[in-house]
Order: structure tokens, then sequence, then C-alpha cells
């Protein structure tokens, strides 16, 4: 049994799912509340840039991206709308994998570390104290012109 305290995380999106992860190679008890299920196909977090390779190198969680079939883009461009940029060559290569195989394999991953986690299973509490953290990835209101969102697709 551990001595940790345990932490509840709100939220079991790619930060949530990396954050428990992070915790239960520490020996932290972990339980995940995601109101949805895995897998699922979203078009958000498919394009893995900067420090979040880094971080699944740290948590080695790299080569399961990889083996799962995940490819390096070179270029993206930012589309809002109708609107799209030129194409970009970005600094250093990111790593894209469809959501649906990226929600599954940290799923995985985390359980496979004895993380629990509760799908179907909405946050009901409103109160976030200590040892409760919110990664739910969402505002917890709309802005007063509704919901803005973008996509970097690679090119």
């Amino acid at each position: 049994m551990s001595s940790l305290n345990p932490i509840t995380i709100v939220g079991g999106g790619l930060a949530g799912l990396t954050l428990g992860i992070g915790l239960r190679q520490r020996g932290v008890p972990v339980t995940i509340w995601e109101a949805g299920s895995y897998p699922r196909h979203r078009v958000c977090g498919e394009f893995i840039s900067g420090n979040g390779q880094a971080v699944l190198k740290r948590l080695g969680l790299l080569g399961l991206f990889e083996q799962a079939g995940a490819v390096r883009a070179h270029t993206a461009m930012f589309v809002f709308g109708r609107s799209r940029s030129p194409v970009h060559r970005l600094p250093e290569p990111a790593l894209c994998l469809s959501r649906h195989a990226m929600d599954a394999l940290l799923a995985k991953a985390f359980q496979g570390l004895g993380g629990e986690l509760r799908q179907h299973t909405r946050w009901t509490s409103g109160e976030f104290g200590e040892g409760i953290l919110r990664a739910a990835g969402r505002r917890a209101q709309p802005t007063d012109r509704g919901w803005h969102c973008f996509e970097v697709q690679r090119a």
C-alpha cells in the first residue's frame, strides 16, 4: 500500500492520462474521472510538437506511439474556418497519430500501471480541493461569442 496521498484527475484526455501515467510511474495512487470512453475519435490532439515529444520519451511512451503508427510531420499549416495559412516548415518534426489510437494507447498504459480509470463517469462535485486536479481541456463556460476552435493540419 502506498504512503503517498491519492490524486484524483478530472478529465481523461491527453493531459489527464499523461499526468496519471507520470504519477503512477512514481507510485502515486491515481483515479481519473472521464465522462466519455476509449477509444474515441477526436480531431484535437493528433499533432504533438515541441516539448510534448520529450515528455513522451521521458515517460517511456514515445516508442509505443511509433509502434502504433505515428508519423512525422515536417510541415504544417493553420486552418481557421475557410482561411488557411501558407505551409510552414517546422523547426523540428511533429508526431502525428489519430486521437483514437492515442487515447486507447494512453488509457491502456495508465491502467497497466495500476491506475483507476472511471469511464462514463462525470465529476459532479463542483469542488476542486487538495489532491483533485482539473484536466478537462475545456473552459468551465463558453466565451460570449461561443466556442472558437482552430486546427493544425499536416501539410
